[in-house]
């Protein structure tokens, strides 16, 4: 069956020490073929390939515009990095016989079409993005014959895939948010910067700049529209999108009057060290009322995804010192 929980490929903390294989990062694109984001061994990943891997994981490239430019490209670069891992373990599973059955396939690809909605939602999601079904099909082969190369490492060392009753319940409580999300919410925001040290001055004019913003969208101005023209934030980009978040993730100021709107309500402004945000909340998910018994499968599954990936990490620091490796800076556009 194909487990999605937390273990796809490897994951993008992946996080072994380069300086042990024959990585050559950072070296000219023209090392690279064309349309390229790296090498191994001489074998090209393409570009489009990186693309199709970042849609499969289920990241957009309008999630990525949230970030800062730093942030954006140490993101993909660790993804490709992780794609050369995949690459190289998947050789390495290969030569030791491992497969995944055509049954085992099978399920896995009914697991992903119900996922996205049906055959034909995910139809409509592979030709979106330009990825071939067969290339699609591929993918979820490679994952499953990592999955169970991992297991067969676990085994190997002479350790235990499934987590005992007390494993479970400290896996639930450490990680308790992410098995029962608490109150989450979906917003917007407008950011005028203003840094901490700013005079008194300084402070009212960009208050009150922040109040004329407010006004115009009191008025009836797109949010999004007005976050683009405005905002001082990277995810002015994406109309000011935040995507979801919890408490605790967020400026404790922020946070506090997001928490308190109501969806469509706009805020007044809000200071924090950034500067002033107005927020629009567009929905409130609620907190998920779970027991342990009632995520227990999903507790499991997260264990075992766990001990298949650090095998996996365990096995690549030792084909590292083989690889030939080679990801240029700036490769990916």
């Amino acid at each position: 069956m194909y487990r999605s929980s937390c273990f796809i490929g490897l994951c993008l903390l992946f996080n072994i020490s380069l300086s042990a294989c024959a990585l050559h990062e950072g070296e000219n694109p023209s090392a690279l073929q064309p349309g390229s984001v790296a090498t191994i061994a001489g074998e090209p990943i393409a570009q489009q390939e990186w693309a199709w891997e970042l849609a499969f994981k289920g990241i957009s490239e309008e999630s990525l515009l949230r970030l800062q430019p730093v942030q954006r490209e140490l993101f993909r670069r660790r993804l490709v990095k992780a794609m050369v891992a995949d690459r190289i373990l998947l050789k390495d599973a290969t030569a030791a016989g491992v497969a995944a059955g055509q049954a085992e396939v099978q399920q896995a690809l009914l697991s992903a079409a119900t996922r996205y909605g049906g055959d034909e939602q995910l139809k409509k999601f592979l030709s979106n993005i330009g990825l071939p079904q067969r290339k699609f099909d591929k993918m979820i082969e490679d994952r499953l014959v990592l999955q169970n190369y991992g297991e067969i490492l676990v085994a190997q060392s002479g350790g235990a895939i499934s987590p005992g009753e007390e494993e479970l319940r400290a896996a639930f409580n450490e990680y308790h948010n992410y098995f029962v999300p608490p109150e989450r919410l979906s917003a917007r925001h407008i950011l005028l910067r203003l840094p901490d040290n700013a005079s008194t001055s300084e402070t009212r004019d960009v208050q009150a700049k922040s109040e004329v913003i407010r006004k115009e969208l009191l008025r009836g101005r797109d949010f999004a529209e007005l976050a683009r023209e405005k905002s001082e934030c990277p995810s002015s980009r994406v109309g000011g999108d935040l995507g979801v978040f919890s408490r605790g993730q967020m400026a404790k100021s922020f946070e506090e009057v997001a928490f308190s709107l109501t969806p469509g309500e706009i805020s007044k402004p809000v200071r924090t060290s950034f500067g002033y945000h107005i927020i629009l909340v567009e929905r409130k998910l609620p907190a998920q009322n779970k027991s342990f018994e009632d995520v227990r499968d999903q507790v499991a599954e997260f264990i075992r995804d766990r001990r298949r990936a650090d095998a996996l990490e365990a096995r690549m620091l030792q084909l590292w010192h083989t690889a030939d490796v080679i990801i240029p800076a700036n490769s990916i556009s």
